[in-house]
């Protein structure tokens, strides 16, 4: 099976004393340099990854850094935020950004999976070898593409709960605006059900229509500098 490392799993793991080579798919960074991207890329490319982590804010043997406080934390989580917005082919191999204390310092955790297509770093992409990242030759990009099922985020897995009063809600209105060949017995079917009849069960659709998708909302301004961020959980 694909390395699948959770969360919560991952800081049990760190707090233990596992140090980088212990993980697969996950890269410990003391500061984020730009180069760095290149990471990203490699972990979403590599086949035997399904989830992986760039945790920044601890060296090799999983010590932190000693002034990693709030404020390092939110300008670190900028930079990485823009740098991914802007470098990262698609930006969904990101799927979150999330800043956790490990033995009384910040660290920040980029969470990583594949898109389901070649993920490219400043229109370059990466592969894993050992514990680098290199460089794909054209080649081993054509191989990996023909490989991969093409990209579409809403397909994508959502492993949370949804809210059955909305699908309920939902569910309603679409048999409202649809004729009879389309049958949704919404008063005996369970939440999962209708989902599963609507064909989006366990998928990145449900969770922004009816779960706690997690949302980054970030305002510019002219100059296109980030004048401040915040995550919402759910519309």
């Amino acid at each position: 099976m694909p390395e699948d490392l959770k969360f919560e799993e991952l800081i049990k793991k760190i707090e233990k004393g596992q140090t980088e080579p212990y993980f697969t798919g996950v890269e410990f960074k003391q500061s984020w340099q730009k180069r760095h991207g290149e990471d990203i890329s490699a972990i979403a490319n590599a086949p035997g990854i399904a989830r992986g982590w760039i945790v920044i804010g601890l060296d090799d043997k999983g010590f932190p850094r000693q002034n990693a406080d709030a404020s390092w934390l939110k300008k670190t989580e900028e930079i990485v935020s823009g740098q991914i917005r802007d470098s990262l082919t698609p930006s969904w191999a990101v799927r979150s950004i999330t800043g956790h204390s490990v033995r009384g310092a910040e660290c920040l955790f980029v969470e990583i999976s594949s898109p389901g297509e070649v993920v490219r770093w400043e229109d370059r992409a990466f592969k894993l070898v050992g514990t680098t990242s290199a460089e794909l030759r054209p080649d081993e990009i054509l191989e990996l593409s023909y490989r991969l099922p093409g990209a579409d985020f809403s397909k994508g897995r959502y492993e949370s709960n949804c809210d059955s009063a909305l699908v309920l809600l939902f569910a309603k209105k679409v048999v409202e605006r649809t004729d009879d060949d389309f049958h949704l017995d919404v008063e005996k079917m369970s939440s999962d059900q209708i989902l599963q009849k609507l064909n989006i069960y366990g998928t990145n659709t449900a969770g922004i229509l009816f779960g706690n998708f997690k949302c980054r909302i970030v305002h510019f301004n002219s100059q296109g500098d980030i004048l401040d961020q915040s995550v919402n959980l759910g519309l």
